[in-house]
């Protein structure tokens, strides 16, 4: 959304949402309300005191009430009423205590417990009853202190970040402010995420993340020095926006997505600016830019982190190759991936990979089907080195089966293309070269399925011999894709029949 779709200008402040669920964007050059059709202006008049008192917007917020309060560099702070579209301006008037805010210059806006209006502004913190609709300075933050921004965690607890570097928290004991930390930078933005690590953004310094209850400071790995906003969504993502793109946190590694303008893209960013960021009800994420308009983002959309190994970084943490050609689920959630460089297991909740060492006189197998079947055991179909088998998973010695000309109760070929357990336990081979087969536990051998052509009752050269997948149905049959069509083995047959729409 631009200038083009009807905003009044691409340069974006702020987006809120209303009580009704109308998206409300600020810009530098006046305010937007957008009802999921179109956008309706809203815009400073000189001959009209009952319009914005000012273009040049800094902040917005809804309260509890559903009344939007829009705030300006330097015409001071507005009442906005969604439903009449009444306005009513405050300004700094010296010698109006309670009636008047400190400065005229407003930086930030939040509201907390649903009485509570805290306005930012270039001298200091004011605090507006929304009962009684009394101003006071807030005790505690310097009545010359340039607040950049307020973060409400709970209603209760209160943070307040300033141009020269100091992070305030509100004691609700004595009712006022203290600072709880300092840095070199302006404080920009300010955030909890999901694990209750407060995340603070800075002008200068980067991204850090701080734990409240010890004082540590860890920086994140954002190289971007200059952050605007900081997010953490309802799937408790934490997004970060910087002059260079915006930035999700993978929970995983602990490491930053960053998504980012691409001229060729129309899909991409609309800028790497980014100024705000803002989650609606309807878990869209609002990315507001200066200079490309506003960004949406469905959070419930299907995305997809990459991962990969690099040359210089192997190890049996490590994914061994970018060349995956086969994965498996794990009983407990991980993730059995193959690669033409061997077997890893991966665990999504550590981000971990645990790649064990074979040890096949070929070297490290090209892994192309894996099962971890209910017993425990885990099987790996490698491209021309066989079955591998862990009885009871890796922690016990491989075993591994291939192809003997002279013996029938081998594996028929190397190249082991898929593999299938049923109910009962019975695994089932698809190979690429000699058909399917089926693994006995009893004898420790391996029996080859015919097909009914072998035997006179099918289609001629419907043999099977390159399998592809392998599958059964709520009645027992045992499906089997192949180069040459569909095939089914009955459950009280042991014949791959042809299958004919």
């Amino acid at each position: 959304m631009n200038r083009t779709g009807g905003l009044t200008s691409d340069s974006i402040v702020a987006v809120e949402q209303d009580r009704t669920g109308m998206i409300w964007i600020a810009t530098d050059r006046g305010l937007n309300r957008f009802d999921g059709a179109g956008t309706q202006q809203f815009l400073h008049d000189p001959g009209d005191v009952k319009t914005l008192s000012g273009n040049r917007l800094s902040a917005i917020v809804s309260d509890s009430d559903g009344i939007l309060w829009v705030g300006t560099t330097d015409a001071g702070l507005n009442r906005l009423d969604p439903i009449t579209e009444d306005i009513r301006r405050y300004f700094a008037q010296p010698g109006q205590p309670g009636k008047s805010i400190t400065s005229n210059e407003i930086t930030a806006l939040a509201e907390s417990e649903g009485q509570f209006l805290w306005v930012g502004t270039r001298r200091g913190l004011d605090m507006l009853h929304l009962k009684s609709m009394l101003f006071r300075e807030v005790p505690g933050i310097p009545a010359e202190a340039h607040v950049t921004t307020i973060y409400v965690h709970k209603q209760r607890e209160i943070w307040v970040g300033t141009e020269n570097g100091d992070l305030f928290r509100w004691n609700e004991e004595a009712s006022d402010f203290e600072i709880f930390w300092t840095t070199g930078a302006p404080i920009s933005a300010i955030a909890y995420d999901l694990k209750q690590g407060l995340w603070v953004g800075t002008k200068g310094q980067g991204l850090m993340r701080l734990d409240t209850k010890t004082g540590a400071v860890t920086p994140s790995t954002v190289i971007e020095r200059d952050i605007s906003s900081v997010w953490a969504d309802s799937n408790g993502d934490l997004w970060a926006g910087t002059t260079s793109g915006l930035g999700r946190l993978d929970r995983a590694t602990g490491d930053f997505v960053f998504f980012r303008n691409d001229p060729v893209e129309s899909n991409s960013l609309s800028s790497n600016a980014i100024t705000s960021v803002f989650e609606d009800a309807a878990k869209v994420l609002w990315v507001g830019t200066d200079g490309g308009g506003v960004n949406r983002f469905g959070l419930d959309r299907y995305w997809f982190p990459h991962y990969r190994t690099h040359p210089d970084d192997r190890g049996s943490d490590k994914l061994p190759h970018d060349s995956i050609w086969g994965m498996a689920p794990g009983r407990d959630g991980s993730i059995w991936i193959g690669t033409e460089y061997g077997l890893t297991h991966w665990f999504p909740e550590t981000g971990q990979y645990e790649t064990p060492e074979l040890g096949l006189s070929g070297g490290e197998p090209y892994v192309h089907s894996i099962l971890e079947a209910a017993n425990g055991d885990v099987w790996v179909g490698t491209k021309g080195q066989g079955l591998i088998r862990f009885p009871e998973g890796l922690a016990t010695a491989a075993i591994q089966y291939t192809h003997d000309p002279m013996n029938p109760e081998s594996i028929g070929h190397d190249f082991v293309s898929e593999l299938f357990e049923d109910p009962e336990g019975n695994i089932w081979i698809g190979t690429h070269g000699a058909g399917l087969w089926r693994f006995d536990a009893m004898t420790d051998s391996f029996y080859r399925v015919p097909s009914a052509s072998e035997s006179g009752t099918g289609t001629k050269n419907s043999s099977a011999r390159f399998v592809a997948s392998i599958s059964r149905d709520s009645g027992g049959r045992i499906w089997v894709a192949a180069s040459d069509g569909l095939h089914i083995v009955e459950p009280d047959s042991n014949l791959l029949q042809n299958y004919r729409a």
